[in-house]
């Protein structure tokens, strides 16, 4: 899916950008165009990079600990 029709930028290319490090809607538009038209995206990619980077904490917590974590779930220890 798009975020940003102006620059024809994807959910998929954010996704990307913001795992090699990218953390601001301002990256972003330098790294691939983002929000370099209109603008109406920025709100969106600001969600999509916040996502993005707590699904990364969440894995890598998890697999440090783990423990089995579900995102927008709490963490709950297995006892089996």
């Amino acid at each position: 899916m798009y975020v940003c029709n102006c620059a024809g930028v994807t959910q998929r290319q954010v996704r990307q950008a913001v795992n090699d490090g990218a953390t601001t809607v301002k990256q972003l538009k330098s790294e691939l165009g983002l929000a370099s038209g209109c603008g109406q995206c920025a709100c969106d990619a600001r969600e999509l990079i916040f996502d993005t980077m707590l699904a990364n904490a969440t894995a890598t917590g998890a697999a440090a600990t783990g423990m089995a974590v579900s995102v927008g779930q709490p963490a709950r220890p297995s006892f089996a």
